[in-house]
């Protein structure tokens, strides 16, 4: 069984420990990194060799927005963020991100707070049609 690797984009340091706190309840083994800002989370992207499964993204961040995020994001080369799966955290309900999101692949949206049973169906649906990749 490999490790999955998530990547938490979130502004704010509760947030990440509880979120971190309930990815570590997943029944396989998990590698998270936190990144505080959107320009933290670029840095590690371009500077890791291994880049994460997932990224939980927090869309109200400051300076560089999660929406200024996606699309630096998805300007990089296909190679970049080809397997990338892209979680969206937010307080915002997804009605009223609908028109702003509607151009990047977004794989699922989970309005805050992250519980274990948003957590565990959002995932669900990666590790069934993955075919129990990891």
């Amino acid at each position: 069984m490999n490790q999955l690797s998530i990547l938490l984009i979130e502004d704010d340091p509760i947030t990440n420990y509880i979120n971190n706190r309930l990815l570590k309840t997943l029944p396989i083994p998990c590698f998270t990194r936190i990144a505080s800002s959107s320009e933290e989370a670029i840095r590690y992207l371009e500077d890791e060799k291994m880049l994460p499964d997932f990224i939980f993204l927090e869309i109200k961040i400051p300076h560089i927005n999660g929406v200024e995020f996606l699309k630096e994001f998805y300007t990089r080369s296909p190679e970049f963020n080809k397997d990338i799966k892209i979680i969206i955290l937010s307080t915002i309900s997804y009605a009223n991100l609908r028109e702003t999101l509607h151009e990047y692949p977004i794989h699922a949206f989970l309005t805050k707070p992250l519980t274990e049973e948003k957590m565990k169906e959002a995932l669900e649906t990666f590790f069934y049609s993955e075919k129990n990749r990891y």
